[in-house]
């Protein structure tokens, strides 16, 4: 991927599989370490964040969560501070404050270019990726070329913002994602 016309070439032919939101999901890797979010719903401990909820996309015995509840939990299971993560994420930390108080503010952060630049972040994988994207109400789909783009550079180990920025404009025609 360090050429252009490679990249260009490859993503003709480019699809990636995408999550079927009727199949049952995985959680990401680290979800399930030793202080698991399984621990953290079994406790009953609430953090910032719970009343505004998307459905999580796998078997959290029915519960729901948010966008800043998977920050968070992400964030304590490998000890990334929440400021580096919106900075490597290159978001203003308004837009990071409005995602923290989702619940009062009835804030819904954009596809693009918010909850990718998050994905980026914090280097989610193919599956924890589209997990991380149906959380925050969204899907991944092989027939959007932003989409393709992403999972592209998710698949190839390119995570930095503006990297994919610059393979977006390559392939799309337009820079989707903030600029650090």
């Amino acid at each position: 991927m360090e050429n252009r016309e490679h990249f260009l070439a490859e993503m003709e032919t480019y699809q990636f599989e995408e999550l079927d939101t009727e199949k049952e999901r995985k959680v990401p890797a680290w979800w399930n370490t030793k202080k698991g979010f399984m621990t953290w719903l079994m406790d009953g401990i609430s953090l910032p964040g719970a009343t505004k909820q998307q459905t999580r996309p796998d078997d959290f015995f029915g519960q729901t969560h948010t966008v800043y509840d998977y920050i968070i939990h992400y964030c304590n299971q490998t000890q990334v501070d929440e400021v580096d993560l919106y900075k490597n994420a290159a978001i203003p930390r308004s837009t990071f404050s409005k995602i923290r108080s989702m619940p009062d503010n009835n804030y819904n952060p954009s596809k693009y270019p918010t909850i990718v630049c998050l994905a980026l972040a914090m280097k989610l994988g193919k599956e924890d990726i589209q997990i991380f994207m149906n959380i925050a109400g969204y899907h991944l789909s092989n027939s959007i070329k932003c989409d393709r783009v992403v999972m592209y550079c998710v698949e190839h180990g390119v995570y930095q913002v503006e990297r994919v920025n610059d393979y977006l404009e390559d392939y799309v025609g337009k820079r989707m994602l903030i600029s650090a």
